[in-house]
């Protein structure tokens, strides 16, 4: 391996690896940080209703609270489904796992980097925009099942 191509594989981490699954990380914390919340939200407005109609004959205008309790959890319900939340957050856990063990086999000199016919630095860029098409193929995917559904 070259100077050369040992500078080039660290800015290849440096600016690409690195930051992809800095990405990653953090997209799939946010998103699961939104889906229990909605989750939790809709836990606690659901379980609501019943105490609250308990007392729909002293006060009519729980009626009021109880009816937008209910769109509110069917909305919940609806935006959680529709947009396939869990989906994207499970196929973006795979490729954050996987580039995170490509990036530690590759650093640590594991298989398939140790003792490759190829430069090892080619083959580290090689897998992982393998993986990165794979994912964004698979992202395709869902939308058009998605888009089906409809």
């Amino acid at each position: 391996m070259t100077e050369h191509s040992k500078y080039d594989i660290n800015i290849y981490i440096e600016k690409r690896l690195d930051p992809l699954i800095d990405h990653l990380d953090n997209q799939v914390k946010k998103w699961k940080f939104l889906l229990n919340l909605a989750k939790i939200v809709q836990l606690v407005l659901t379980s609501s209703i019943p105490v609250l109609s308990t007392f729909v004959e002293s006060n009519l205008y729980i009626l009021h609270i109880i009816s937008l309790f209910g769109a509110i959890t069917t909305i919940i319900s609806g935006l959680t489904s529709y947009s396939n939340i869990s989906s994207k957050i499970d196929h973006d856990t795979i490729m954050l796992g996987q580039l995170k063990q490509e990036k530690i086999y590759f650093l640590m000199k594991a298989k398939p980097y140790i003792g490759s016919k190829n430069d090892d630095d080619i083959l580290l860029v090689e897998r992982v925009e393998e993986i990165i098409t794979k994912h964004n193929q698979n992202n395709e995917k869902l939308k058009i099942l998605h888009r089906k559904r409809k």
